[in-house]
């Protein structure tokens, strides 16, 4: 619950096998879950109180329902999150890799009508617009705009083990657009390290958050990231941008 008395905003989906470690061989999807749970945010889409959403896949040789559980059984303990068993088929485990993301993007939209059953049009718009768009999708976390001058700093998530990527896009004039980029450590490092961003003496500087866990973020990669003007080439158009997003 937000402290304003809002429901949540949906942060994050991740998938987890029947023991609760992270399911293996599903590198593609993860990343899909990722970005739908940031499409579907930055759109106002709520589940409840809860950010995160774990879809579990249980094999299975009749129809289920879909099943909500929450971490250690104690809903004030897990109030950020949410298990979401879903039935899948019961050769499931021998799947290929891209038959089992199939299934696993079909089971994250089940997951979700489950818990939005009022939203199953608007989920499914979205899934497929994130399968369309996948890894060419960004993400807006900060803008700072000037009189003929905009700075947008987003982030790109990419399926291990490509690295995501922080993007900035100088829009000049609402015309001409230029891109650099930076490669992340880890996906979550991109909100430590996007605090603030201005252009000055022929760069572009990307200062962290205010916070002891940002700046000890931004240590790891040498202080606030630097984009000299030269960095930057010329698109003829930016890729998608959704947000603005809050921290995952």
């Amino acid at each position: 619950m937000t402290k304003s008395g809002r429901p949540s905003l949906l942060r994050d989906i991740r998938y987890f096998g029947p023991d609760r470690e992270y399911l293996a061989d599903a590198e593609e999807v993860t990343a899909f879950g990722r970005r739908l749970a940031l499409y579907l945010q930055a759109n106002g889409f709520s589940v409840g109180n809860w950010t995160q959403l774990y879809v579990m896949p249980v094999p299975s040789a009749v129809h289920e329902e879909v099943k909500t559980e929450t971490w250690m059984g104690a809903g004030d303990l897990d109030w950020w999150l949410r298990f979401a068993r879903v039935p899948v088929p019961e050769n499931f485990p021998l799947l290929r890799s891209v038959d089992r993301a199939a299934v696993l993007t079909d089971a994250t939209e089940k997951a979700l009508c489950f818990f939005r059953p009022d939203m199953t049009s608007d989920i499914a718009k979205a899934s497929q617009y994130v399968q369309e768009n996948g890894n060419e999708l960004r993400f807006l976390i900060k803008r700072t705009t000037f009189k003929q001058l905009r700075l947008d700093v987003s982030v790109g998530i990419n399926a291990y083990p490509n690295p995501s990527v922080l993007e900035v896009l100088r829009t000049v004039d609402n015309s001409v657009y230029q891109i650099a980029s930076a490669q992340l450590h880890v996906l979550d490092d991109a909100w430590d390290l996007v605090g603030g961003v201005t252009e000055k003496a022929g760069e572009v500087v990307v200062s962290p958050r205010k916070s002891f866990t940002a700046q000890l973020a931004s240590d790891r990669y040498g202080g606030p990231l630097r984009f000299p003007l030269a960095a930057f080439r010329t698109v003829s158009q930016p890729l998608p941008s959704i947000g603005p997003i809050r921290r995952i």
